[in-house]
């Protein structure tokens, strides 16, 4: 008998803190393991230095036509765990002629992840990137250029426990046009998450002292933003243009306005009915796709606060004049209000203070010089004035001393007593306030 084999190879499953997309840059004369993913779909090395290190052509039909290859599922573990995906790519008609990316999301390059969960069911994740200001067509070469995709995708629920997974390279017309897309450099790992490599070596101070600062590290100390937090997971804080000293400044990278970074603060500090608190701190907000700052307008929301108890009461606070809002590049904002102390502050159990405001897009917001200073507390109110016949007495006394009660009312002095026999004609426990009769 004989037996006949081709395109034989043993590749290694990727460790979860590399490059899940195993031989993305298609060297040793191979793009295996990616495949096909149906007959009629053409793949071809092109490009190949020596005949080592090549990129992958696709000769395909329909948009959803592209090479995959299944990855390591099992390292989807964390719920919100953000992933990069990148690669380089080139799209031309059969001519190889250079094509726009100007239609349909679907009809620019893009990925596609398949994922079975525990059950066996296949979901689909689409991953897109904004094309709309970076896509060329014509670089000066003659030759079709190449263009690079980048998108950050977060793990859903339904991948943890996965059975199988696949990564798929797609988008392009949807026609029947036969078109050819080329790509190189596929890679597809965990994002990293930019703190101090010091960061958890640093104990940070938490001791809060009510009359000078209600927050804690602040000033974005000890190369870490400790104690502040996202408001929700899928956000990652990191701190940057840390000095020598180790003073930084706190980044986190948000998809709405409603997302920031929180503290939380001492309901002790919440005692004095009426005290006011000035709440600053110095802001930027940045696109996270150019870089470039963002104004502060009618279309995106002025950085404000939130103040969150545990029993669910909220209050936001605005600042009322932003007409000095600068975009100058490296330019900070400042933030300032006044916050007064409310009934539902004080006796929570916990109070949150939250730092939100930006566009509902992909944005950075970067603070510094958080503080949270207190007021002069307010003296008690003077008990007012009363009629002759009415004194003041505790609210317990008031509620012993009904009506009909008989007492002896004392002045003393260095020298004399003087003693009056009254009876209370009224009595109001709620405030403690006796209306007497005389005898």
């Amino acid at each position: 008998h004989s037996t006949i084999l081709d395109n034989i190879s043993f590749v290694p499953e990727p460790e979860c803190d590399g490059n899940l997309a195993l031989n993305g840059a298609f060297e040793r004369g191979s793009y295996a393991p990616f495949v096909t993913p149906r007959t009629g779909v053409d793949l071809d090395l092109i490009y190949c230095d020596g005949g080592m290190d090549c990129s992958l052509q696709t000769t395909k039909p329909y948009w959803h036509d592209g090479p995959k290859q299944e990855i390591n599922h099992r390292c989807f573990t964390e719920v919100g765990e953000e992933w990069t995906i990148s690669y380089d790519v080139q799209l031309s008609d059969e001519d190889s002629n250079a094509l726009s990316c100007t239609g349909s999301a679907f009809e620019c390059p893009m990925v596609r992840l398949f994922v079975w969960d525990c059950a066996g069911s296949l979901e689909i994740e689409n991953i897109y990137t904004d094309w709309t200001s970076n896509w060329q067509t014509d670089d000066g070469s003659g030759a079709t250029p190449w263009n690079h995709f980048e998108a950050v995708f977060d793990v859903k629920d339904y991948m943890i426990g996965a059975t199988k997974a696949e990564l798929h390279i797609v988008g392009g017309p949807n026609n029947g046009m036969i078109h050819k897309t080329v790509i190189d450099n596929v890679v597809f790992e965990v994002k990293p998450v930019t703190t101090s490599p010091t960061a958890s070596l640093v104990e940070v101070p938490v001791s809060i002292d009510c009359s000078v600062d209600l927050i804690a590290n602040g000033e974005i100390e000890y190369n870490s933003f400790t104690p502040f937090v996202p408001i929700r997971d899928g956000l990652y804080p990191s701190v940057i243009d840390c000095d020598s000293s180790g003073d930084c400044s706190l980044e986190n990278d948000n998809d709405y306005w409603h997302d920031g970074m929180k503290q939380i603060i001492q309901p002790r500090c919440f005692v004095h009915p009426a005290q006011e608190f000035t709440v600053s701190f110095d802001v930027k907000l940045i696109d996270k796709a150019t870089g470039d700052p963002l104004p502060c307008s009618d279309s995106i929301r002025c950085p404000m606060l939130r103040v969150q108890t545990d029993g669910g009461h909220i209050d936001n606070y605005y600042q009322d004049d932003w007409s000095s809002w600068t975009t100058v590049p490296g330019a900070w904002n400042h933030f300032e209000v006044n916050i007064t102390t409310k009934e539902a502050y004080i006796g929570a159990q916990t109070i949150e203070l939250m730092i939100v405001g930006g566009p509902d897009s992909p944005y950075y917001r970067v603070i510094d010089n958080v503080q949270f200073i207190p007021g002069p507390i307010p003296p008690p109110p003077e008990p007012p004035l009363l009629p002759p016949d009415q004194i003041f007495v505790s609210t317990g006394a008031a509620q012993c001393w009904g009506p009909g009660s008989e007492l002896v009312l004392t002045t003393n002095t260095h020298f004399s007593a003087d003693y009056q026999h009254v009876t209370v004609h009224s009595s109001d426990p709620s405030t403690g306030v006796l209306t007497l009769t005389k005898g």
